[in-house]
Order: structure tokens, then sequence, then C-alpha cells
């Protein structure tokens, strides 16, 4: 705790009134990170709402500091509030026309991992899927890719599964995530096979008894 001791007096002695307003987001979001690191989300999380809430500026400039929030409470399980804090975040986004940044790419991807935390998978999927769409030709997406397909084969949808990981087979290098998805689907095709034998042999023990 004592090495962020410095950084952090140091940033609370800065006078708000001295800054501009990227300066103030800039502050706001230090402090959150250093409080973060010593284990504190709850104080990271009210500097954050603080600012958003006292900000006179423009909007679309908290969109980082709306995704930072959204984190922390993802964090901290209070998926509601981190719900709202992404959409913010995205919204703010998509006011500046950001939407091809990798910024908005992060806020995509987070999106969906706080619906799986609500519990909202296939919503999930849609969102990865958005992503996949319109970031995946711009920047490594391996594991959003294997994580939207992993959603629907753990919901039993094995062939929505076996389409979305389909893609991951295209790279010519040595892919980890297509090895994982690969490994999922053998090992789901030999459960099924074992299965289907298994529940023959009621079948075959009612058929024996008939012909005797």
């Amino acid at each position: 705790m004592k090495k962020y001791g410095k950084s952090l007096s140091f940033l609370k002695k800065v006078k708000e009134s001295n800054l501009s307003g990227s300066e103030k987001i800039e502050r706001a979001q230090l402090l959150a990170s250093l409080f973060e690191k010593m284990d504190d989300l709850e104080m990271a999380k009210a500097y954050l709402v603080n600012l958003s809430q006292e900000w006179k500026g423009e909007g679309e400039k908290l969109a980082p500091l709306y995704y930072h929030l959204a984190k922390l409470n993802l964090k901290t399980k209070q998926y509601d509030f981190a719900k709202a804090s992404i959409d913010k975040s995205l919204n703010q986004f998509e006011k500046m026309g950001k939407t091809d940044s990798k910024e908005y790419a992060k806020a995509l991807e987070l999106k969906a991992e706080i619906l799986v935390a609500l519990g909202k998978k296939i919503a999930a999927v849609d969102v990865y899927m958005n992503l996949l769409k319109n970031f995946e030709s711009k920047m490594p997406l391996e594991s959003v890719r294997y994580k939207a397909g992993l959603i629907l084969f753990e919901e039993g949808d094995l062939m929505g599964a076996k389409r979305i990981w389909s893609r991951l087979k295209t790279s010519s290098k040595k892919n980890f995530y297509a090895e994982l998805a690969e490994e999922k689907m053998k090992s789901e095709e030999w459960f099924q096979k074992y299965k289907k034998y298994m529940d023959r042999f009621p079948a075959l023990s009612s058929s024996s008894k008939r012909s005797q």
C-alpha cells in the first residue's frame, strides 16, 4: 500500500479548479486506478461516479470513464450498474463517431461479459458476433470467437457452436483457441456416441427376453 501513497497524496492535492476537462477525467481515472490497486474498489468507483455527476463538459469525453466504472462494477458483482455504465460508454463512443476504435471494441467485449454475468447469454453472443463482424479483420479476436461459441456449446447448441468455431481454423498458423474448440467438439461427439451405445442396452435386454 505504501508504494501508492505518494502518488495518491499528490493527486489529492491537485486542485480541480486548475484543471481542464480532460485533465479532470484523467485525474479521476488515475485515482480510481490507484484505489483499485489498493483493493479499495468502492472508493475507486466513488471518484468516477462523482466526476460523472458533476461533469459540465461534453458528455462524449466520459466514454472511457464509464468504461472504467463498468469494469469496477463487474468486479464487485454489481451487474446492473455495470450494464448501465457500459451502455453509457458505448453511447458516448457512438456520439463521437468512434465506433471503429479499439476502445469501442473493448467496450463491446466488456458488455458481452456483463451480459453473461447477468445470465443473458444469448444476448452476449449477439454482442460478441457484432464485435467479430466489425473488428475481426482489424485485430486478433480469436478469444472472442471462442467465447461466443463456448456459450452456445454450453447451452446445447452444438451446431451453432461449430459454425462459430469453424472460422478459427482459417488461420494458417497454430491456433490455441481452434485446438480448444476442436477438443470440446471431439469430447462431446465421443460422449454422444457413448450415450447412444449405452442407450441400446435396455432395448437389447428387452429383445432378448421376448425371444426366450
